[in-house]
């Protein structure tokens, strides 16, 4: 009982001493009243409301080519192919459509990463789980290949459902899926 007390005797001792010890380094933050009027850079509800409705306006696609061929993700800054072209392929024939590929005169378009083709995905949408309001055109609602193998399983690569959103991953040499090829 006695070894107890001393104990919480001794606890008690040693906060009581570090409360001392450390009182005079704690100092007051100061007043929470401003020192000066708002500075130029500062901006009002008003203006704060004003920017967040424009935001929310804002379109997330924006076709940048004529008749739908390339579409911009301002989210992302990634230009998609806006079309998907109804041949499958498997994924050597899906990379070097994509790097045969030229659009407007661009010719660095590539398969889009996992990641990449996952940011266009909503999964609250079913066929096709893309955004409402999307200007994808000719848009198949079956699995599209990315360029990112699966580390689980040596040789696969990952492809998204664009009916539901869902993650699979196919044989790069016999599983047939669709395109839809992106640049920076």
């Amino acid at each position: 009982m006695i070894k107890g007390k001393t104990t919480i005797f001794t606890a008690l001792f040693f906060i009581a001493l570090s409360g001392a010890l450390l009182r005079p380094l704690i100092t007051s933050a100061g007043s929470l009243e401003p020192s000066a009027a708002p500075a130029p850079t500062m901006k009002t509800l008003e203006e704060i409301y004003n920017r967040l409705d424009a935001l929310a306006k804002r379109t997330r696609f924006q076709v940048v080519l004529n008749n739908g061929e390339a579409v911009l993700d301002n989210n992302t800054g990634l230009v998609w192919e806006g079309s998907t072209n109804p041949t499958t392929r498997n994924m050597t024939g899906a990379g070097t459509y994509c790097s045969n590929l030229i659009l407007a005169g661009k010719d660095d378009w590539r398969l889009p990463s996992l990641d990449e083709l996952n940011s266009l995905v909503d999964v609250t949408q079913t066929n096709p789980a893309l955004p409402l309001g999307h200007p994808f055109t000719n848009v198949q609602y079956y699995n599209y290949w990315s360029s990112t193998p699966e580390s689980a399983y040596s040789g696969l690569i990952a492809n998204i459902d664009f009916s539901n959103g869902w993650l699979w991953f196919g044989d790069p040499s016999s599983t047939m899926l669709y395109v839809r090829c992106v640049r920076p």
